[in-house]
């Protein structure tokens, strides 16, 4: 607890880090979407993957599963992205993804993902819809879509 009476969110244990938070309002319930980041030797920059927390009076928080996790045999990493609703039971989530295809200067080796969710929890990667974008897009450079 900081002197100013806010309190300061850190994950556990402390070789997580939380980053790029992503705000979403549902009916009554803030959300926040964010990046948590964990070093090992699988990836150069890093694991990032969307964690979730959300509250009704923005002190009492909720911490809930994964919301989109690293679980792709092509996913080196997620990037920041947004969350928005659909309909009454349908959620989606965009979020840029590094690749394990080599970087060559005509290789992709970003890309823009979409998974689902029927309550804003636990999103569905299992067939991760890439979205195509323009031919003139510099597919090397596309971090942090928001929709």
């Amino acid at each position: 607890q900081l002197k100013s009476g806010f309190v300061y969110f850190k994950p556990q244990p402390e070789s997580l880090f939380a980053g790029d938070p992503m705000a979403f309002w549902d009916n009554g319930t803030f959300h926040i979407y964010y990046l948590l980041d964990y070093k090992n030797s699988y990836s150069e920059w890093g694991q990032h993957l969307f964690a979730h927390m959300s509250t009704k009076d923005l002190r009492t928080w909720q911490h809930h599963p994964i919301a989109i996790p690293l679980d792709t045999n092509v996913e080196k990493s997620i990037c920041t992205g947004s969350v928005f609703k659909k309909s009454k039971d349908t959620y989606y989530g965009f979020y840029a993804a590094r690749t394990h295809v080599p970087q060559t200067k005509n290789t992709k080796r970003e890309a823009v993902r979409m998974a689902r969710s029927k309550d804003g929890i636990l999103f569905d990667k299992a067939n991760p819809k890439e979205l195509k974008l323009p031919t003139d897009f510099d597919h090397q450079h596309m971090r942090d879509p928001h929709v």
